[in-house]
């Protein structure tokens, strides 16, 4: 009521006492008429979810219910730690069951915060319908894929748990989650109890994880929808378009500089509820990265080591392959959005306006959104594809100490996996065979090493290029459609290369990782220990380390590979798209080039501004 008598177009009218009574009628409507339980509790859908005491009581049973089965079934692992097997495929649940424990206590303890992300966007999020048809499909597009990559990991996570609750039951009278309990869990009665108790905390596990799931990916993906609306808004700001949004997004038009204020306030609305998500989520985004990582390990040792489990272990870790990426899909989109902010806002044609007040308002907006809003892993690693590709510390742009350290334990891990490797060499030198055989490995481990020095120690010079490469390279599309095409075809020529190799190496080093265990009992690696590693659980730790080493090295190898040669092929499409417009420069067809390469402004930079600029774009290719 209080908004419909602000929009009555008040402004337009001088009579005193009208507005004196609307001010009355506002103050009066800012108090909500509700229906109340006998004065105890409002009638609305938001209490609807709100909690009663006794609704309390029964997330703190839930609660309890998981830390108690918790407990038991980690005591499980430590108990039989020495059965390998075993205690992995255990983990994997017991990891599974601490990230429901983690979401749990984000949904109970941080519910007040929740609500408030929910009833802003509920409230003050700007519709879809302000924007182009052809906008508007593009991002309801984008919430599909959302919303199927969220439904894609609820499919194999049924599966997998109902392989994990049934199983045990209908082969051999095991438990669902193996556990250790001071009682005979296996005597009639106890067995049957103790079962179904585990049998529906599982499913429990399993339903509040993927519901959470389903709340918080669609949050973050509607907020990185939200700043795509408030980029195509203030872009068209001094436009025609701009009266049609305005009528969409308030039902009146309003002044440039009133549309200016609302842009600037929903900004801030969204830069405050990207501080919220952070500050909720964030731990349960870090326990997800452990969780799927060491999910994703453990089904591949399971599998290597028991073919029995392959079915299991399969939808397990397609589920959380599943689960890492779309968390990974949103958070990246959500930083591109709110990063591509500033260039929205500087698109606004303000060149066209003369009031200093606005564009003073421009450039504290540009200040502010050159900080893009990023998701973290608790502010240990930020959500986006390059963390869910390399998971290596020296790609992103952090300057956390504890990233470096990682980095740097794998240098020295991979270093004395060398020297033991090559000591294998000259000890057995005589041995033309196993010694050739060796010294393979060890030349490309020697090679690992290398790529690693360089991505930890040249960081801030790859990171450089890396930003003049994504801030300043022309578009491939200021060349002619024939240019352009056998441009891509090159590219793809590129990508097509490496990914052979990939494939060819992935073959490889399948077989080099799983015969020796499988065939012959032996090392992965020929080595020479100062020990006897033949010993139980010492050789099994020792081909384990050399197990995940070994494909360390192949996918360091192969993501260098990927970006060395990905990055020279830019590079030399960027001199090929240079000498296309150095040709034209003096030609008509040059002004479609400049709009291509610098948007609007292109029209009006002469020939002489061109080749400044080529000359520049010639010294950034030679650094």
């Amino acid at each position: 009521m209080a908004n419909a008598i602000y929009n009555c177009n008040w402004e337009l009218r001088n009579d005193i006492k009208f507005k004196k009574a609307l001010v009355f009628m506002i103050q009066r409507s800012q108090k909500q008429q509700s229906l109340t339980a006998a004065g105890l509790t409002e009638v609305d859908f938001v209490n609807y979810v709100t909690d009663s005491k006794s609704v309390a009581a029964f997330n703190w049973l839930c609660f309890i219910n998981l830390i108690v089965v918790e407990i038991f079934h980690a005591s499980y692992v430590v108990v039989h730690r020495g059965d390998i097997g075993n205690a992995i495929i255990a983990a994997a649940t017991v990891t599974t069951t601490f990230e429901c424990l983690v979401r749990f206590y984000i949904i109970v303890f941080k519910k007040p915060i929740i609500n408030d992300i929910l009833f802003k966007i509920w409230q003050k999020f700007w519709p879809l319908s302000a924007l182009s048809p052809m906008k508007a499909k593009t991002l309801t597009r984008k919430c599909y894929i959302t919303l199927a990559l969220t439904v894609g990991c609820y499919g194999p996570a049924i599966i997998c748990n109902t392989i994990i609750t049934l199983w045990p039951y209908l082969t051999h009278n095991g438990l669902v989650l193996k556990s250790v309990y001071p009682f005979q869990w296996n005597q009639t009665y106890i067995y049957e109890t103790v079962y179904l108790w585990q049998y529906f905390t599982e499913w429990y596990i399993l339903i509040l994880v993927n519901t959470f799931d389903f709340f918080m990916i669609p949050v973050v993906m509607v907020c990185a929808v939200q700043y795509a609306v408030l980029q195509n808004v203030f872009k068209n700001i001094l436009s025609k378009k701009s009266q049609r949004q305005r009528l969409v997004l308030f039902g009146r038009t309003i002044s440039d500089r009133e549309m200016v204020l609302r842009c600037l306030d929903q900004q801030r609305m969204l830069i405050s509820i990207c501080v919220q998500l952070e500050e909720v989520f964030r731990f349960a985004i870090l326990f997800q990265f452990i969780n799927s990582t060491a999910a994703l390990c453990s089904s591949t040792v399971v599998l290597q080591v028991d073919s029995s489990q392959f079915m299991e272990m399969l939808t397990f870790a397609i589920a959380h392959m599943f689960q890492l990426f779309y968390y990974c899909f949103v958070g990246n989109e959500l930083t591109i959005q709110s990063g591509n902010m500033a260039v929205a806002i500087y698109k606004c044609n303000w060149h066209l306006s003369d009031d200093t007040e606005f564009k003073k308002a421009l450039i504290l907006m540009i200040q502010r959104s050159q900080k893009p809003q990023t998701m973290t892993a608790a502010g240990v690693i930020d959500l986006n594809f390059v963390s869910y590709i390399s998971g290596v510390c020296c790609w992103p742009d952090n300057e956390i100490w504890y990233l470096n350290v990682a980095g740097w334990f794998l240098f020295w891990n991979l270093l004395i996996t060398e020297i033991f490797h090559a000591a294998y060499v000259f000890k057995n030198f005589k041995n033309i065979g196993d010694a050739v055989s060796a010294g393979a490995t060890v030349t490309t481990t020697m090679e690992a090493l290398v790529r690693l020095y360089i991505m930890l120690s040249k960081k801030e010079l790859i990171n450089t290029i890396l930003v003049k490469v994504w801030k300043q390279f022309w578009p491939v599309d200021a060349v002619e459609a024939v240019k352009r095409t056998e441009v891509k075809r090159r590219g793809q020529i590129a990508v097509f290369l490496t990914t052979f190799f990939f494939i060819c190496a992935n073959i490889s080093n399948s077989q080099i990782t799983g015969l020796p265990y499988i065939r012959y009992h032996d090392m992965l690696l020929k080595s020479v220990f100062p020990f006897d590693w033949t010993k139980a659980y010492v050789y099994e730790i020792i081909y384990i380390w050399q197990y995940y080493s070994d494909w360390y090295v192949l996918f360091m190898i192969t993501a260098f590979d990927f970006f060395f040669i990905a990055l020279v092929a830019v590079c030399y499409l960027q001199f090929v798209i240079m000498q296309e417009v150095l040709r034209r420069i003096l030609n008509d067809e040059s002004r479609a080039q400049r709009r291509r390469i610098f948007g609007e402004m292109g029209d009006r930079i002469t020939d002489k501004e061109m080749l400044l600029h080529c000359l520049e774009q010639h010294k950034l290719l030679i650094e």
